[in-house]
């Protein structure tokens, strides 16, 4: 699948599209998700597309349980594709994907961009 039709499905499936900074691998927020290879720990630094009870998630810490094959490494900063997982006292979000956090794709991923829960609702067929 070319990379902008493969962003537009993830866009179109997730709920809770955000950039972010890989803090720790093999790790989790929440003491009930152990830790294993698919676990990671990153730093949510803009949301993107959520709907209103996770649009104020920047600036927190929350686990991304990967999906089966994807690979990161501490200090990538990307954006990620996800759906809700765990809540609790932290996040956990299941990941359908992730790309590279560049100008262009951040852009490309918002709709609204100064509005997270309107970008969601855009995506919505």
């Amino acid at each position: 699948m070319r990379s902008a039709s493969r962003s537009g499905a993830l866009a179109s499936q997730a709920r809770f599209v955000f950039q972010g900074t890989v803090k720790k691998v093999r790790a989790t927020t929440l003491k009930s998700v152990p830790a294993t290879a698919r676990t990671i720990v990153a730093r949510v630094d803009r949301v993107i597309q959520s709907p209103e009870t996770l649009s104020g998630y920047a600036g927190h810490d929350i686990t991304v349980n990967l999906a089966p094959g994807e690979r990161v490494r501490p200090g990538q900063t990307l954006i990620f594709h996800t759906t809700g997982w765990i809540f609790g006292d932290s996040l956990a979000v299941q990941s359908l994907g992730h790309a590279e956090a560049t100008t262009s794709k951040v852009a490309a991923a918002a709709a609204h961009p100064e509005d997270p829960v309107r970008s969601l609702h855009a995506a919505r067929p």
